[in-house]
């Protein structure tokens, strides 16, 4: 991939983690593509006037998804919003580096779940102080008709990718889960959940990175796609019929799956304002 023109903070071990976000979206995308081999993609290399760009893979039409996509973004500026500070309020107005992989799979069968995935980083630093970093993200299940084995046998694979550091980082990243995509209007929680972190910078960054974030993120994606895979395709050759209460029930319940978090907020609302900017500059 070509270069992205990055402003404000500049640091190697940001291109690290780049690096290796853009080898996580192309390891993602071959893995969609073998879940569902004949859906189409469109492919969209963009870049922000403000610094950065990004990589948008948009899928749809397939057998087994209606609409998806596996986004890459790394953007930059000199003054970082308050959608990006909710937890860190001191670095207001910072310059920033931000990136991530985002995804979602969204399907045409009511009985096959809508998924979610995503992770980041990011990088702030205000002028003559040294510079702060953290890494986030998760993933959640969104079905519309809940199955107890496919629920069980999703979070014990979250689990089983959790144990190997520490005993007690699955409860704590479920809970985290379950807090952060509650939906107060609905009195209830997105689905059934999943894992989710945010402000991990433990130990330094090479510890924390090369330790923890890469082996963990690459476990818990490629599990998370392979076990996707698994409930698609049973429900793609099930005898269930498919009504059109189920159908009505699964399109009005489908906003549930839409709730987001502070940092892909910030995302959007970036990609939004470099748009806006290129129509007003046509």
């Amino acid at each position: 991939m070509t270069p992205f023109p990055i402003a404000g903070v500049q640091d190697d071990q940001a291109e690290q983690v780049k690096s290796f976000l853009i080898t996580l979206q192309k390891d993602l995308e071959g893995q969609l593509r073998r879940v569902d081999p004949e859906i189409n993609c469109q492919e969209d290399k963009w870049e922000r006037m403000e610094g950065g760009g990004g990589r948008t893979l948009a899928f749809k039409d397939g057998p087994i998804i209606e609409k998806g996509g596996i986004n890459f973004s790394d953007v930059s500026g000199n003054q970082l919003p308050k959608t990006a500070t909710q937890n860190r309020p001191e670095l207001e107005g910072a310059s920033f580096r931000g990136m991530g992989v985002s995804v979602v799979f969204h399907p045409d069968n009511p009985f096959i779940p809508t998924a979610h995935a995503n992770v980041r980083y990011f990088e702030a630093q205000k002028e003559n102080q040294p510079l702060a970093w953290w890494f986030g993200g998760g993933f959640d299940l969104t079905p519309y008709y809940p199955f107890e084995e496919d629920v069980i046998e999703w979070h014990q694979k979250a689990k089983n990718t959790c144990d190997p550091f520490g005993a007690k980082l699955y409860s704590k990243l479920k809970k985290w889960c379950d807090e952060y995509f509650y939906l107060p209007h609905r009195n209830e929680t997105r689905g059934v959940g999943g894992l989710f972190f945010d402000d991990f910078c433990e130990d330094g960054f090479e510890k924390s990175f090369f330790g923890k974030f890469k082996i963990f993120i690459f476990r818990l994606l490629n599990i998370r796609i392979f076990h996707y895979k698994t409930i698609s395709k049973k429900f793609k050759y099930s005898k269930k019929k498919i009504t059109q209460k189920k159908i009505r029930f699964f399109l009005i319940n489908s906003p549930r799956s839409r709730k987001m978090d502070r940092i892909i907020r910030f995302f959007i609302d970036l990609v939004i304002i470099n748009f806006i900017l290129k129509i007003f500059k046509m």
